[in-house]
Protein backbone atom coordinates (compact mmCIF):
# COMPACT_ATOMS: atom_id res chain seq x y z
CA UNK A 1 0.00 0.00 0.00
CA UNK A 2 2.77 2.35 1.42
CA UNK A 3 4.24 1.53 -2.33
CA UNK A 4 1.42 2.41 -4.53
CA UNK A 5 0.16 5.91 -2.90
CA UNK A 6 4.14 6.44 -3.67
CA UNK A 7 3.75 5.84 -7.37
CA UNK A 8 0.09 7.44 -7.27
CA UNK A 9 2.10 10.62 -5.80
CA UNK A 10 4.85 10.71 -8.07
CA UNK A 11 2.63 10.21 -10.90
CA UNK A 12 0.59 13.15 -9.23
CA UNK A 13 3.99 15.19 -9.56
CA UNK A 14 5.13 14.56 -13.07
CA UNK A 15 1.43 15.46 -14.34
CA UNK A 16 1.71 18.87 -12.53
CA UNK A 17 5.34 19.15 -13.90
CA UNK A 18 3.74 18.59 -17.30
CA UNK A 19 0.93 20.60 -17.05
CA UNK A 20 3.13 23.53 -15.81
CA UNK A 21 5.45 22.52 -19.04
CA UNK A 22 2.40 22.58 -21.17
CA UNK A 23 1.57 26.06 -20.25
CA UNK A 24 4.87 27.40 -20.63
CA UNK A 25 4.90 26.19 -24.07
CA UNK A 26 1.94 27.49 -24.93
CA UNK A 27 2.41 30.91 -23.70
CA UNK A 28 6.05 31.15 -25.72
CA UNK A 29 4.39 29.90 -29.02
CA UNK A 30 1.29 32.78 -28.31
CA UNK A 31 3.78 34.79 -27.87
CA UNK A 32 6.59 34.07 -31.17
CA UNK A 33 3.06 33.68 -33.23
CA UNK A 34 1.33 37.26 -32.56
CA UNK A 35 4.91 38.24 -32.93
CA UNK A 36 4.89 36.89 -36.68
CA UNK A 37 1.66 38.29 -37.29
CA UNK A 38 1.93 41.44 -36.40
CA UNK A 39 5.00 41.33 -38.81
CA UNK A 40 2.96 39.53 -41.84
CA UNK A 41 0.44 42.57 -41.26
CA UNK A 42 2.89 45.14 -41.58
CA UNK A 43 4.74 43.78 -44.63
CA UNK A 44 1.23 42.91 -46.02
CA UNK A 45 0.21 46.56 -45.76
CA UNK A 46 3.74 47.52 -47.35
CA UNK A 47 3.31 45.16 -50.20
CA UNK A 48 -0.66 46.89 -50.86
CA UNK A 49 0.90 49.87 -51.47
CA UNK A 50 3.68 49.27 -53.42
CA UNK A 51 1.04 47.84 -55.89
CA UNK A 52 -1.39 50.86 -55.67
CA UNK A 53 1.57 52.60 -56.87
CA UNK A 54 3.01 50.61 -59.24
CA UNK A 55 -0.84 50.52 -60.63
CA UNK A 56 -0.67 54.41 -60.74
CA UNK A 57 2.82 54.30 -62.31
CA UNK A 58 1.84 52.18 -64.82
CA UNK A 59 -1.36 54.01 -65.54
CA UNK A 60 1.03 57.23 -66.22
CA UNK A 61 3.50 55.55 -68.29
CA UNK A 62 0.48 53.52 -70.39
CA UNK A 63 -1.38 56.99 -70.94
CA UNK A 64 2.05 59.24 -72.00
CA UNK A 65 2.92 56.14 -74.49
CA UNK A 66 -0.66 56.21 -75.65
CA UNK A 67 -0.48 59.73 -76.50
CA UNK A 68 2.53 59.70 -78.05
CA UNK A 69 1.00 57.30 -80.60
CA UNK A 70 -1.72 59.11 -81.20
CA UNK A 71 -0.15 61.92 -82.02
CA UNK A 72 2.52 60.18 -84.25
CA UNK A 73 2.22 56.72 -84.72
CA UNK A 74 3.87 56.25 -88.40
CA UNK A 75 7.38 55.89 -86.40
CA UNK A 76 6.10 53.30 -84.25
CA UNK A 77 4.46 50.86 -87.42
CA UNK A 78 7.47 51.54 -88.98
CA UNK A 79 9.64 50.18 -86.44
CA UNK A 80 6.94 47.39 -85.77
CA UNK A 81 7.27 46.68 -89.39
CA UNK A 82 10.68 46.63 -89.32
CA UNK A 83 11.19 43.85 -86.30
CA UNK A 84 8.45 41.64 -88.13
CA UNK A 85 11.00 41.66 -91.80
CA UNK A 86 13.84 41.10 -89.57
CA UNK A 87 11.75 37.99 -87.54
CA UNK A 88 11.23 36.80 -91.32
CA UNK A 89 14.42 36.69 -92.50
CA UNK A 90 15.47 34.55 -89.69
CA UNK A 91 12.78 32.35 -89.48
CA UNK A 92 13.10 32.21 -93.25
CA UNK A 93 16.77 31.42 -93.37
CA UNK A 94 16.32 28.77 -91.39
CA UNK A 95 13.76 26.87 -93.37
CA UNK A 96 15.68 27.33 -96.46
CA UNK A 97 18.68 25.79 -94.78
Amino acid sequence: MIAENKIAEALDVLNEAARDKKRALQKIISEKYSDLRDSLEDEGSKVASAIGQAKETAGKIISQADEKIKNNPWPYLAGIAVGFLVLGLLFGARRSE
